[in-house]
């Protein structure tokens, strides 16, 4: 199942659409936990790692049992190092977790969408994934799997300070929040930085999915909460639904008034992305994701006829390390063989041309 998913284009769950997924890509969720009395991986003993394996292992029948999917066990160790570097590129795994090093499994559902790691950060992160803005299906899917958690291991949980994690920030609920966003409207009206502003009033701030704060590569952020102690989950939720929803109508907004007020501007930098995307010869990556961003609001305007899956592959097969998977001669430069597969993937996702 892990080696099959590592080399497909789309996962899974990114085959059905999502909630407002014109301008949301998904929704994550990271829950954190920990034995109680067992350090924390990075101080543990090989004994203490060991027992933390065999918690998680305790584990595998309950998660089987929760009607979502098979779990597949996997040793990071076992992984060789180009489908550690994929996983950790598909973002199947962290790059914590993608480090060799004693006791590091992998718990993976069937459909890549929901995971145990153990052993990473912490001895327990639960991750879950969904499509679009639904960070409620993405928390109730963590949420059971810590369930069961609860019910076949002791977790480090303080009265006072709440579940205890090996980072103080994420101490409390051990709640991580992230949304991807497309705003490419918002870089072009130049008003990303007023609109992230805003948020941190509510406890989130924002990065970059390809890049850092300062630049706009691929025009694909990440939101994410910024305190997890003295703030209950359900608060967390709350304001991770009223961040992303004021970002996604912003965002709808300056879509609106680039096609009304510069419209001939506003297409023929689409069109001529796409002429790029299905002629170019040499590609790298960051042009790519540039590219690949005008293609993915060209799909979400109605400019080309074609499934958002497309964006989802094509993101995918830019990557460095996906490239060194699939290239068909060595000899070739990855730009050549990043712009082959780009063009060769329009060729198959758009069923009309402009």
């Amino acid at each position: 199942m892990f080696n099959e998913y590592i080399r497909s284009l789309v996962l899974p769950w990114q085959e059905s659409r999502g909630t407002d997924d014109d301008v949301v890509l998904d929704s994550r969720i990271r829950l954190a936990r920990n034995l109680k009395d067992r350090a924390f991986p990075e101080r543990a003993s090989a004994e203490d790692k060991a027992i933390v394996c065999e918690a998680a292992r305790a584990c595998l029948s309950g998660l089987n049992e929760l009607g979502k999917g098979e779990y597949e066990e996997l040793s990071v160790n076992d992984m060789n190092d180009e489908n550690r570097e994929l996983a950790a590129a598909r973002r199947i795994i962290t790059p914590t977790l993608a480090k060799k090093g004693e006791g590091k499994l992998l718990f993976l559902r069937q459909d890549a969408a929901t995971s145990l790691a153990v052993n990473e950060t912490d001895h327990f992160v639960i991750n879950t994934i969904v499509s679009g803005s639904n960070v409620r299906r993405a928390a109730s899917e963590a949420f059971a799997v810590d369930n069961v958690l609860e019910g076949q291991t002791e977790l480090a949980f303080h009265e006072e300070f709440g579940y205890l994690t090996s980072m103080p920030a994420m101490t409390g609920t051990g709640l991580f929040i992230g949304v991807s966003l497309h705003l490419p409207g918002l870089i072009a009206a130049k008003k990303l930085r007023r609109v992230m502003q805003g948020i941190t009033k509510f406890g989130f701030g924002f990065s970059g999915v390809y890049s850092g704060r300062s630049t706009h590569v691929g025009n694909v952020f990440r939101v994410v909460n910024q305190m997890t102690l003295g703030i209950s989950e359900e608060d967390l939720l709350e304001r991770a639904e009223t961040v992303v929803g004021h970002i996604v109508r912003e965002e709808r907004e300056c879509r609106r008034a680039l096609r009304a007020e510069k419209s001939d501007l506003f297409l023929d930098r689409l069109y001529r992305s796409y002429g790029v995307l299905t002629q170019a010869r040499l590609m790298e990556q960051e042009e790519a994701l540039n590219l690949l961003s005008d293609f993915r609001l060209a799909v979400t305007s109605g400019l080309l006829d074609s499934d958002l899956q497309a964006y989802a592959a094509m993101v995918t097969a830019v990557d460095s390390a996906y490239i060194s998977l699939r290239r068909f001669n060595d000899e070739d430069p990855e730009e050549k063989e990043r712009a082959r597969l780009l063009r060769s993937l329009i060729k198959k996702y758009v069923r009309r041309e402009p």
